[in-house]
């Protein structure tokens, strides 16, 4: 649980620090992901790449919360498909990708995204809903043998044959 909360804390922090050539997450539109890159600066934080980073922290700690493998996967998937989709769509401009522009923030939201995988793959899933033995509750007795006496009430013990009364 402390792991998906750690990759969740550096999933939104991705998005203040340099992606690209010193440009923060916070300054690519969101859009960019899935049309041509552009040097224009979003509106407003929401439609920057911090919103879909912070729909992937929100489930993150949400999977936590639950101790739920699926929404941990989940959150994982939307951080590792912004990195990627941003990947693709920066190596198709001009000047394309270059290892010595990358900056910290991209790194921080694979790291992100690969502890999320590491914290789903790890977490112990919620007993709840049925017991161990199927619908059986555990509180009722075992079934009656040929050579023991009916179960009368929850206050009596079991007894067998030859016990002293």
């Amino acid at each position: 649980m402390l792991l998906a909360l750690v990759a969740a804390a550096a999933v939104i922090v991705s998005a203040f620090r340099p992606w690209y050539a010193g440009r923060d997450g916070s300054d690519i539109r969101v859009g960019d992901l899935f049309d041509t890159m552009t040097t224009a600066r979003p509106d407003n934080l929401m439609v920057s790449l911090f919103l879909p980073l912070l729909v992937g922290a929100v489930l993150a700690v949400l999977g936590a919360l639950l101790r739920s493998r699926t929404v941990l996967l989940l959150a994982a998937l939307v951080a590792l498909a912004t990195a990627a989709l941003w990947a693709t769509r920066q190596s198709l401009t001009p000047q394309a990708l270059r290892s010595d522009l990358l900056g910290d923030g991209l790194a921080l939201v694979v790291g992100g995204g690969f502890a999320l995988l590491l914290a789903a793959g790890t977490t112990r899933r919620r007993r709840g809903g049925r017991h161990r033995y199927g619908d059986r509750r555990l509180d009722v007795a075992p079934p009656m043998g040929p050579d023991q006496p009916p179960h009368e009430g929850p206050g009596d013990q079991w007894r067998h044959p030859g016990d002293a009364a």
